[in-house]
Order: structure tokens, then sequence, then C-alpha cells
């Protein structure tokens, strides 16, 4: 599945790169979302969904390295589940806008998966890239504060 969209923030690739941080990704968390502690590039997640009576534990690794040649993130989430099933998401982060004026985090990339857990996701595909956006605007909301917040209060741009 496709995936892509962008979000308004005045310093977008700081936005991007709070997703290195596991404190961060602690407060967005939904529930039943365990965050470890990073190791090197990479943050071990734990994702518990119940469905009706089934309960799925999803193990995964978060690794978000910044590029070496542009201005952006590659984002990379793996997931494995114990009794089948793989999940797998690429992003390529990237900032849009011109220095200064408005600017916004873009991504584009796809979720690959099987299993039991690509059977689950294919139920929830409609509503992957809403749940996408919001998920970008839970950081955007940890790093920027709240909508609402004067251009004064908001930390410096990238």
């Amino acid at each position: 599945m496709k995936l892509n969209g962008s979000i308004g923030s005045a310093a977008p690739l700081k936005l991007a790169h709070a997703l290195t941080d596991p404190a961060v990704l602690a407060q967005i968390a939904p529930r039943g979302c365990e965050i470890g502690a990073k190791s090197g590039e990479t943050i071990p997640i734990k994702l518990v969904r119940k469905f009706g009576p089934i309960h799925i534990t999803l193990a995964c690794k978060l690794t978000v390295e910044e590029k070496a040649d542009v201005a952006g993130f590659d984002l990379v989430l793996h997931g494995a589940h114990l009794i089948g099933g793989k999940v797998t998401v690429k992003l390529d982060l990237a900032t849009q806008g011109p220095a200064t004026g408005p600017r916004r985090l873009a991504w584009s990339g796809e979720l690959q998966s099987s299993g039991l857990a690509g059977r689950l996701i294919a139920e929830k595909q409609a509503e992957a890239q809403t749940m996408l956006k919001e998920l970008f605007a839970r950081v955007k909301r940890v790093v920027e504060g709240p909508p609402g917040v004067s251009a004064a209060t908001v930390a410096t741009a990238d």
C-alpha cells in the first residue's frame, strides 16, 4: 500500500528528528504500545492489539536515519508477529517549502504486510493515510506545542 502526505510545520526537520527520541514516541504512543530504549539508530517497539478474542503482539524495530545527501530522513519500521505475519513501513521524510514562510514535512513510501498481521491491516487500509497523518500531528504537538501557540514561542526553524 502506498503512503503519502504532508503536514505544516514551523520546523519540519525537527519534527522528523523527534521520531528518533523514545521519550517523544512514548508521549504519542497509542494504548498498548511500549517504547524501548534506543540502541544505535534503532528503537524497539511492542504493539499489542485486541481484535475480539484475539490478542496480537507485534514486536517492531523503528529506525530513523538522517539522509547524507539531502535534508530529510529515511524511516523504516519492521514488525513481526509470533504466529506469522510481518509488517514493514518505509517512508522518505523531506521538507517542502521555502527557507522562510510556510513549510511542510512530507512523507512518501509504502506499507507491506503479510500473514495474520496483513489481513488485519488490510481491514484498516482505508484509514491508513489518516492514521499516519494523525501520528505526525501528535508528534508536532509535542515538538511545537498545541495549535494556536504564537510564532514567538515555537522553537526556531531547522
